[in-house]
């Protein structure tokens, strides 16, 4: 694995109730770095996830969370020079952020 092409997903827990307002669609947002992307998701405290991989796919499933997140600005800020895409749905078991990555980089998720 090419460590200076590694990625880097952050869950953010909030520190209180989701506005009314937020519940509707989750915000993604991206920043590019010189060693790794990230993507920040912010979900409400106590959301739980599991990340699995397949080649250069990976998937980020956020158990329970019942809203759709809000993709339309991920490349504004971050070429897809790692992530070449970035899709996201919700079904019985959650939601998830099913991500094509441009090499075969690491993925981690963590909570900030």
């Amino acid at each position: 694995m090419n460590r200076g092409l590694r990625f880097l997903i952050m869950a953010l827990a909030l520190l209180g109730p989701v506005p009314a307002a937020a519940q509707d669609r989750l915000l993604v947002r991206s920043a590019e770095h010189p060693n790794y992307s990230r993507l920040l998701v912010t979900v409400p405290q106590g959301t739980t996830w599991a990340l699995s991989r397949d080649g250069r796919n990976a998937s980020v499933s956020f158990q329970g969370l019942r809203q759709a997140f809000m993709l339309e600005n991920i490349f504004d800020r971050m070429p897809r020079t790692r992530i070449v895409s970035v899709d996201g749905g919700v079904d019985a078991l959650g939601a998830t952020l099913d991500l094509t990555l441009a090499c075969s980089c690491g993925v981690e998720v963590s909570r900030v």
